[in-house]
């Protein structure tokens, strides 16, 4: 019998700031990366930094100027939708990108 690997994914990780020195999510995404998975880091945008772009480790970083805002707006949506478990508490819903993609465009 063999072993399979990881299956390869995709990866956002959405980051309160700049992320220009952070170590800590360098660490997760180069980590990610030699396992075979895809990588992009949202970062907020600030005057020096392109909008996309590849880093030499290999993951994509894209920033803007409301990336934690556009996030939060996604989630607000998804807790509102209805859908209910057995218990009747609101049954929660991973963010999807087009949540993301909308909660970007309101504040546009």
């Amino acid at each position: 019998m063999t072993e399979a690997g990881p299956v390869p994914q995709r990866a956002v990780i959405v980051l309160p700031s700049t992320g220009e020195f952070d170590s800590r999510t360098y660490r997760i995404a180069t980590t990610l990366l030699a396992r075979g998975h895809e990588v992009t880091v949202l970062a907020r945008w600030t005057n020096g930094l392109a909008r996309d772009e590849v880093v030499p480790a290999g993951y994509r970083v894209v920033v803007g100027r409301d990336v934690g805002r556009g996030v939060l707006a996604a989630q607000q949506r998804v807790e509102q939708r209805p859908g209910q478990t057995a218990e009747g508490a609101a049954r929660p819903r991973p963010v999807q990108h087009r949540d993301l993609e909308l909660g970007c465009r309101q504040r546009a």
